[in-house]
């Protein structure tokens, strides 16, 4: 049987009132955010809005073992876009 490991996505799902609508929201206030559960330590995640985030690695240590090791999503700056035609 082949074992599968999960790997890292550049993708991930954004929260906002707008998005069941299929629209973007038109004020950042409401939108938040949700880049991938699982990365390896380095990864970038570029939302939507033009945020973009990096991982860091964030590792939970309980009875002395590693009990979880999970990406700390750390904002590192905005995408700057030039809408050219």
């Amino acid at each position: 049987m082949d074992q599968h490991r999960p790997q890292a996505r550049a993708s991930a799902s954004c929260d906002t009132a707008d998005d069941a609508a299929g629209t973007a929201a038109a004020d950042d206030t409401a939108h938040r955010c949700r880049p991938p559960r699982r990365a390896q330590a380095g990864t970038e995640y570029v939302c939507w809005c033009g945020r973009r985030w990096r991982a860091e690695d964030s590792i939970t240590v309980r009875g002395g073992t590693i009990a979880e090791l999970s990406p700390d999503w750390r904002f590192a700056g905005w995408v700057h876009r030039t809408d050219e035609v």
